[in-house]
């Protein structure tokens, strides 16, 4: 059996994503997959993701600053391999 995944993101302190995703398959079991979509003001800011992807307590998986440009997209992408988020 497989835990959900709970997601937070912060930017520049201020919680801006809350979510919990849940296994996919019958018995829950199966890959988690999500996609989000976060409008943020063009700008140098402090992301963070955190998780929790287990019984215990959120986890930092992100820290950095980033710097969003107008009508540019990016992408916060999990690694398994990394176990961590990393900037597309």
């Amino acid at each position: 059996m497989h835990f959900p995944v709970s997601v937070r993101v912060l930017v520049d302190g201020e919680t801006i994503l809350d979510e919990t995703y849940k296994p996919s398959g019958i018995s829950g079991n199966g890959r988690i997959s999500a996609l989000e979509f976060l409008e943020i003001a063009p700008g140098v800011h402090q992301v963070e993701v955190w998780i929790k992807d287990d019984a215990n307590d959120y986890r930092l998986s992100y820290s950095g600053e980033v710097s969003f440009e107008k009508g540019r997209a990016l992408i916060l992408a999990y690694d398994e391999k990394l176990d961590a988020f990393v900037l597309r």
